[in-house]
């Protein structure tokens, strides 16, 4: 892996006028040192990670508190074997309660109040506003079901929400996919078992039929099978991720083990391809 220090926040603030207070800095040191998480480019899960950070510390620079993250940058030689750090693994969406996330553009659309609705029907929480400003571009509502004793994704969340939740979300892609092309819908869900305890997520994007219940049931096979073969063969398998490729078919995109390294890639040379221009462009920065 290639070691990189870079920054991650400081205290000052940004082009918005948005400050991050030193106790937030904080907290978000603590909580990076408790896992490793997953760095991704442009904030984009239907890809695998480039890398992954291992590490945080803050640092008072000319009166500013930056926080920086250790970064190790995926080589091929690292993937599809596990590479593990010591008292840590991958940090996954293990939610108490079922939350949706969306960005901006539910709110530029008018339809953040539907969102509000969806979220009423799974719990009480309130919607999480992301602030990713990468994605404004790209409409995201990202959902996350919860933790599920169980081994295999329709034994979990599946069976827990109700046809009215399927109706309003319907709705909201139908009303959606008016002004955004390239939206994206995530669903997630941790399955805990007694091989793995692993995050499941499903990326739709731009999806034609509305009915994204559908689509699942469809291809309810694919999804299992992949999970069950995980749990057939006692993979440390920390996250499991499926895309939408043409509007009705169902694929495994790649897994990550519980260091967070991927394996088990579709779309395999794309990403080899990706991971040697990154490698070339840090030794050009040396």
């Amino acid at each position: 892996m290639i070691e990189r220090i870079n920054l991650l926040a400081n205290d000052q603030a940004d082009k918005d006028g948005n400050e991050i207070s030193f106790s937030v800095l904080e907290h978000l040191m603590n909580e990076t040192n408790l896992s490793i998480k997953s760095s991704y480019t442009g904030h984009d899960y239907r890809f695998p990670p480039v890398g992954r950070i291992s590490h945080a510390f803050i640092k008072n620079e000319e009166d500013v508190y930056n926080l920086y993250g250790k970064f190790e940058f995926f080589e091929i030689i690292d993937l599809h074997k596990e590479n593990k750090i010591s008292g840590k693994k991958l940090a996954i969406n293990r939610l108490e309660k079922p939350t949706i996330v969306c960005d901006k553009s539910y709110e530029l659309t008018g339809l953040e109040e539907n969102v509000k609705d969806l979220q009423k029907l799974i719990s009480d929480d309130e919607i999480q506003k992301d602030v990713q400003k990468s994605l404004y571009q790209v409409s995201t509502l990202a959902i996350g079901f919860g933790v599920f004793k169980a081994k295999s994704f329709f034994e979990g969340f599946f069976h827990t929400v109700s046809e009215n939740f399927w109706n309003t979300l319907q709705e909201i892609v139908r009303k959606n996919s008016k002004v955004y092309d390239n939206a994206q819908y995530i669903f997630s869900t941790v399955i805990e078992n007694d091989r793995f305890s692993a995050e499941v997520m499903i990326n739709f994007t731009n999806p034609q039929d509305t009915d994204l219940q559908k689509i699942l049931v469809n291809n309810r096979s694919r999804i299992d099978s992949v999970i069950n073969a995980y749990h057939e063969e006692s993979i440390n398998v920390a996250k499991i991720v499926f895309n939408l490729i043409d509007n009705e078919t169902i694929n495994h995109e790649y897994s990550l083990f519980e260091d967070g390294t991927p394996f088990n890639i579709n779309n395999l040379e794309k990403y080899e391809v990706v991971l040697t221009e990154m490698k070339n462009e840090i030794e050009e920065i040396r």
